[in-house]
């Protein structure tokens, strides 16, 4: 049986783990200290912590301007330097550029601690943090690569103001960008301060992984172009340039993909145990391994929805999900239970998505980058929404819902009645 495996721990030590972590978030709270009035306005807006307000003007412009402000100037230098000022200690730290975000996890509650930092970064196989002495040292075990990886910040500041402005990233922008680097950076390739300064506009944010949009990003338009075609642009290792053949090696091995055999089955990847690809083509891609990358646009329904938490935001659904959520809407008694999520409302905008496909010996390694473009027009609650739609799209939502209903409906009208209830109103035992 194969465990997941995720930074050399099994799943069970990774749950130990994120538990530890809060413990220490907990007792930070208690006994820790406040982060830099940027840092603590961000973190009111990681996690499930979204407050329901536009992040503050002094935070979009620190976040605007990188070349003046560093980007680990804020969560990381506030943990540190705090937490040596506390200590009465001195304070070295080489932190990459992820760094930042492991900061604000720990200090997410508006308050950290050097410890609750310690055991974010121990999440991470690449850094550590010891306090020996006089001295708080912060060190990755690899500093050569975390001087190369390091993202320029002049680059990164026309990138994040670009996407400010246009309030999206696009496929190409974000690719481009990681091509014209040059550098592996993280393996993630979007960017976290534009993510935020996105979903402040009550936009989605575009995710990437690096090795994939490395290698969007060594497409020529010509061949771009082509793979926006229907049928979409085929690539043999010979027609590839030295350039894309070391960045389709990249991404064969590189980071968790979708890896399916010739059946179309799924090997587990992006959603269960990581696949080691490496077992599956030791010998490296065959002489025969094809490139495919097709790119697709369809209407995206960007939902504004509530948690049972009252967690606020947004998110692009597709046809069967509006579908199911208009379904819900109508009839009530066919949906007895409950999703948690409350829709209270749809703006129409664009979803343009590439994939890209490694095809090898009855192996398909695949990923994709979606972006996601600017909703237009006015919020349109749920009771609203298909009167408003233009005939053709209201046709397939219709269809979707009626297709929905009939499945339940059969469903339901086999399923066995249930006994009655002999004590239909119980005594509820108090919470605890």
């Amino acid at each position: 049986m194969r465990i997941l495996k995720f930074f050399g721990s099994s799943f069970m030590a990774l749950m130990d783990l994120r538990m530890q972590q809060a413990l220490l978030r907990t007792k930070a709270v208690k006994e820790g200290f406040e982060l830099g009035p940027v840092a603590k306005e961000v973190a009111s807006r990681s996690g499930n912590n979204l407050a329901k307000r536009p992040l503050a003007q002094f935070a979009v412009d620190a976040l605007l301007a990188p070349t003046k402000q560093d980007p680990l100037s804020f969560a990381t230098s506030d943990t540190i330097l705090t937490a040596a000022q506390k200590l009465n200690s001195n304070a070295i730290f080489l932190g990459d550029d992820d760094s930042e975000g492991w900061a604000i996890y720990a200090g997410r509650a508006g308050k950290t601690s050097l410890e609750a930092f310690r055991g974010s970064l121990s999440q991470r196989s690449d850094e550590d943090v010891t306090v020996d002495g006089a001295w708080i040292k912060g060190k990755p075990k690899d500093p050569i690569f975390v001087a190369n990886s390091r993202i320029p910040r002049g680059p990164l500041e026309s990138l994040i103001q670009e996407s400010y402005e246009k309030a999206y990233v696009s496929i190409d922008q974000i690719s481009d960008f990681w091509f014209g680097l040059g550098i592996p950076g993280s393996a993630f390739g979007s960017i976290p301060q534009i993510d935020l300064l996105i979903e402040n506009q009550a936009a989605y944010p575009l995710f990437a992984r690096n090795s994939t949009a490395r290698l969007y990003g060594s497409l020529s338009s010509a061949q771009r172009l082509a793979a926006s075609n229907k049928g979409g642009l085929t690539l043999g290792l010979g027609g590839l340039t030295l350039v894309q053949r070391q960045l389709l090696d990249e991404f064969t091995y590189n980071d968790d993909k979708e890896v399916r055999n010739a059946k179309g089955q799924s090997y587990y990847g992006v959603s269960g145990p990581f696949v080691e690809r490496t077992e599956l083509l030791p010998d490296g891609l065959p002489a025969d391994a094809t490139l495919n990358v097709s790119v697709t646009t369809r209407t995206a329904f960007y939902t504004h929805a509530t948690m049972s938490d009252n967690y606020e935001f947004v998110y692009p659904a597709d046809l069967d999900a509006v579908a199911s959520y208009i379904a819900r809407y109508q009839h009530p008694d066919l949906f007895k239970d409950s999703e948690g999520v409350e829709v209270d409302s749809f703006q129409l905008g664009q979803q343009r998505t590439a994939k890209l496909a490694v095809r090898a010996t009855g192996i398909e390694i695949s990923d994709s980058i979606t972006e996601n473009q600017p909703a237009t027009g006015p919020p349109v609650s749920i009771g609203k929404l298909l009167d408003s739609l233009p005939e053709d799209l209201r046709k397939k939502v219709q269809d979707k819902l009626d297709a929905l209903l009939q499945r339940v409906q059969r469903r339901q009208s086999t399923e066995p009645a249930a006994a009655p209830n002999p004590n239909p109103n119980p005594v509820q035992p108090p919470d605890h």
